[in-house]
């Protein structure tokens, strides 16, 4: 059986360095809906979620919840509430590794794509 993480495809491959710019991540609130357990998620959920382009998912033991990063974007009042602080850490896209509010970071944006990475994949980038 193959390893998963061998086939999957470097998501930094066309990227450079020089396209990166360092910061500290902020964090942010976050956009929180609650699944119950059986219950199908709305489709304005999904659609929310899409386009915020980032999402997580935390179960409980009656459903889970779907939170995404709140940077302003209107949302339904009857599907979601807002958690101050809630975004409170990023994945590189390089390694996945967890960037906390305050930590050293890089981002760069494309036309199609905003990519977050941390120290140790920004110099490999550079490497």
């Amino acid at each position: 059986m193959t390893d998963p993480s061998e086939t999957r495809p470097d998501p930094l491959q066309d990227l450079r360095a020089e396209m990166f710019k360092h910061t500290s991540y902020p964090g942010t609130d976050a956009l929180v809906a609650v699944i119950l357990k059986n219950q199908e998620t709305p489709a304005e959920v999904k659609q929310t979620v899409h386009d915020a382009g980032r999402s997580r998912e935390y179960p409980f033991e009656g459903g889970w919840k779907v939170m995404c990063p709140y940077t302003g974007q209107s949302f339904d009042h009857d599907l979601f509430h807002i958690e101050k602080g809630r975004w409170n850490h990023e994945h590189c896209d390089g390694c996945q590794g967890s960037i906390g509010v305050g930590g050293s970071c890089w981002v760069a944006e494309t036309e199609d794509d905003f990519f977050v990475i941390c120290d140790n994949c920004y110099d490999k980038l550079i490497d």
